[in-house]
């Protein structure tokens, strides 16, 4: 468990994937899962109950970078509202999501 020293984000992490959140007066404001290969860090399931977003997403980017200091790229996939708070946070737009699928 990592905790930040104001006490606002907790993690739970091992050595490649960190569940976090973020905490309010009201409790549980925001959360996120992070996987890591190393230099490169995704997040996903990333949600918020604050009016502010992009708040949470620099809260949880901070926490993360604390699970994992070696990463130097932040990567996940928004749309909408979301991709705009992370666009807020400092993210920036790379291209299209592309999904590929493989029958077996």
């Amino acid at each position: 468990m990592v905790a930040d020293p104001g006490g606002q984000t907790r993690a739970m992490s091992t050595a490649n994937v960190a569940v976090l959140q973020r905490r309010g007066a009201s409790g549980i404001t925001g959360g996120a899962i992070v996987s890591s290969t190393g230099p490169i860090a995704g997040f996903s399931n990333v949600f918020s109950t604050e009016p502010a977003p992009a708040a949470t997403w620099a809260t949880l980017l901070d926490a993360a970078a604390t699970c994992f200091p070696e990463t130097t790229a932040w990567v996940g996939y928004e749309s909408g509202a979301d991709l705009a708070a992370t666009e807020r946070a400092g993210f920036h737009r790379m291209g299209p999501l592309r999904i590929w699928l493989r029958s077996a």
